[in-house]
């Protein structure tokens, strides 16, 4: 009404003062400028004027006030006047259907990472509103409005359609949604060139030689059109929701074999979706997106690894390899304890595991993945005892079998337990499982299979046994040409020879009652000599003594034993000295036993049934030796005044003895 007041008075020079001091309506709150579609010359004067940016303040003028303005006439004035009038009437009714779209938008959970710069969504979201700069901040404002847009039902439509679009996008194929971020609408040849030379159509990557004679086009025409795609959206922030839930589920899965993953994607929904990690790899970095993976190959087969640790899948299995090399079967733990020396760096047993898995000739040997072998390992270690065992004893129980195995010590390795040595066996060729006992196939000559001292032992047994007294058993030995050093080194560490009672030894596997065992520890107590340690002690300047009378072992071995009160402080490596002055090697103790007097005992000439007496200074690391008949110790006892910690005294025989 006020509008056509205007244009009916407009030349009336008496309504003139009336009309300019009339006030014009309040613009709605929260409403802008642009939102009020004026025609191109009321825009542009009320911009001039400062109306653009405080829209607000026109509620604090008169019709005056805008007539007094440049360019500003009538006709700006009725333009201005039936536009409020619209806004105002529209804000009291806003329109529900745009509501619930624009409440169903910022109800998305990719709302706040859909930008307006995204090469799909981008267009249709400007379409919408251009001020906005993501879909969440587009739908909070639609729903904050103050007033409709001019089209609502149209804007609702575009809503809509927004929602069902970024629907669609998230039901893609990986390499489809990649295809349509980089490439140009279908139909195009530059899309089918990106796509294939990239490998998005899952047929794995095409060389630039391979796609130019495909296409007629050169090598580098090729190469142009594939870089050009791939840097497109580099400054762009692109929505691609299949790339970021496949990334996510390698993360969650990592370390894992390409075959395993792939099955994983198929049971997730996926398996449309699914490229080679590699693929995935570079498009992830084609669009930003932090892929915290590598992949390495290993025999054939392709892993997925942590980021950074491409090259430890390689050094796991030449461990793994080398340890079944020496030893026949290992456990997982070992095999990451040596990979991490190796590497320098802490391997996970997730990642130890599955580049196991992925040696084609693999096998665990237990249901808890522990312990495991390589079917093409060497007969070394393991396999090779297991058949010295069975040349001796065809039929072994695996208790008694793993008894044996343990004689055969050595640093950082362990006997396994009963039902994985069983499955270790059950692989064997020529070897059967059964009852919880070990058997072999097809009799086995124990001239294949020993050599050397074992052989000669073991003969010597077969002739005189199969069970013997210790002297005895070294006596025949001996005869045959076996020196004390390697018969006592086969005596304690061969698995083919067990001990059976106190110096009693005998065949793997012999029958044999414990009654005769017993009756033959009895003879050997009856017939022993004296003991080899008469007694031991400390000095009153702090150096310890040990008084030993030597046997014929004792000599030919050089190793004594260190009673348990002083086996503490004596422990480590000394430098051996005679009376004349002349060192002899190194005495070496550890465990209350000591070893190397063997030299200082011949170089003296030293006979069974002299005496011995052995000082040592654990401060200067030196063991002196003095040898001589039985009367020695009691000049040293006198002459050094010792101060004991083991009492040395005289049995009525008048034979020394060590008390504790």
């Amino acid at each position: 009404m006020l509008g056509r007041m205007i244009v009916a008075r407009v030349n009336v020079s008496s309504q003139r003062r009336t009309l300019g001091q009339s006030a014009i309506p309040q613009p709605p709150k929260g409403m802008r400028l642009q939102e009020l579609a004026l025609e191109n010359r009321t825009y542009n004067c009320l911009v001039r004027a400062g109306f653009g940016e405080r829209l607000e303040n026109l509620g604090r003028c008169s019709v005056g006030d805008l007539l007094a303005l440049r360019a500003f006439g009538a006709k700006c004035l009725l333009d201005l006047l039936c536009s409020l009038e619209t806004a105002i009437a529209r804000c009291e009714t806003l329109d529900e259907h745009l509501t619930r779209e624009a409440l169903a938008l910022s109800a998305m959970p990719e709302a706040s990472t859909i930008h307006f710069s995204d090469p799909r969504l981008g267009p249709m979201l400007r379409g919408i509103d251009g001020g906005a700069e993501t879909l969440e901040q587009l739908a909070s404002r639609a729903v904050k409005r103050r007033v409709d847009p001019i089209n609502p039902a149209a804007s609702c439509r575009r809503m809509a359609e927004l929602r069902r679009h970024i629907g669609d996008l998230g039901q893609l194929p990986l390499g489809e949604e990649l295809a349509t971020i980089f490439a140009p609408a279908p139909p195009s040849r530059d899309r089918q060139i990106v796509t294939e030379y990239f490998g998005w159509d899952g047929g794995g990557s095409r060389t630039l030689e391979e796609l130019g004679k495909r296409y007629g086009l050169s090598r580098e025409r090729i190469r142009q059109i594939c870089v050009r795609a791939a840097k497109r959206h580099c400054n762009a922030r692109v929505f691609a929701p299949v790339l970021d839930r496949v990334l996510g589920l390698i993360g969650s899965r990592m370390p894992i074999s390409s075959a395993a993953l792939r099955r994983v994607f198929e049971a997730a929904g996926l398996g449309a979706s699914w490229l080679p990690p590699k693929v995935i790899r570079q498009a992830a970095l084609f669009l930003a997106r932090p892929a915290a993976f590598d992949t390495a190959l290993l025999e054939g087969g392709e892993l997925v690894v942590p980021e950074g640790l491409a090259h430890a899948p390689k050094a796991i299995s030449q461990v793994a390899r080398r340890i079944i090399l020496a030893s026949g079967i290992t456990t997982s733990a070992e095999v990451a304890r040596q990979a991490a020396a190796q590497l320098g760096l802490e391997v996970e047993p997730p990642l130890v595991r599955v580049a196991l898995e992925a040696l084609a000739d693999f096998q665990w040997l237990d249901d808890k993945q522990t312990w495991f072998h390589l079917e093409s390992g060497a007969q070394y270690g393991l396999p090779n005892m297991i058949d010295k065992v069975l040349a001796v004893c065809p039929r072994i129980a695996v208790g008694r079998l793993r008894a044996a195995l343990a004689r055969r010590r050595r640093p950082g390795r362990r006997v396994p337990p009963a039902r994985v040595l069983l499955a270790f066996c059950a692989q064997l060729p020529g070897v059967s499982v059964r009852n919880h006992a070990v058997l072999a196939e097809r009799p086995r000559k124990s001239a294949e299979v020993l050599s050397g001292v074992e052989a000669a032992m073991v003969e010597v047994l077969r002739s005189h046994g199969p069970v013997m007294e210790r002297g005895a058993f070294e006596e025949q030995c001996l005869k045959r040409g076996i020196n004390r050093f390697s018969f006592n080194a086969a005596l304690m560490a061969s698995p083919v020879i067990c001990q059976f009672g106190r110096s009693v030894y005998g065949l793997v596997g012999a029958a044999i009652s414990r009654r005769k065992v017993q009756s033959m520890a009895a003879k050997r107590r009856g017939a022993a000599t004296d003991r080899v340690l008469r007694g031991a002690g400390t000095l009153g300047d702090g150096r310890l003594f040990l008084c030993y009378k030597l046997s014929k072992a004792a000599i030919a071995g050089g190793v004594t034993t260190v009673p348990a009160a002083i086996k503490a402080r004596l422990a480590g490596r000394f430098t051996i000295r005679t009376p004349d002055g002349a060192e002899a090697g190194q005495l070496v103790a550890r465990d209350g036993c000591a070893w190397g007097l063997g030299p200082a005992l011949r170089s003296q000439h030293a006979r069974p049934g002299d005496h011995m007496v052995l000082l040592v200074d654990t401060e200067s690391l030196l063991a002196e030796v003095y040898l001589g008949e039985q009367d020695l110790l009691d000049t040293l006892v006198e002459s050094l005044q010792l101060r004991q910690t083991v009492a040395v005294s005289r049995q009525p025989s008048g034979q020394l003895t060590a008390n504790s």
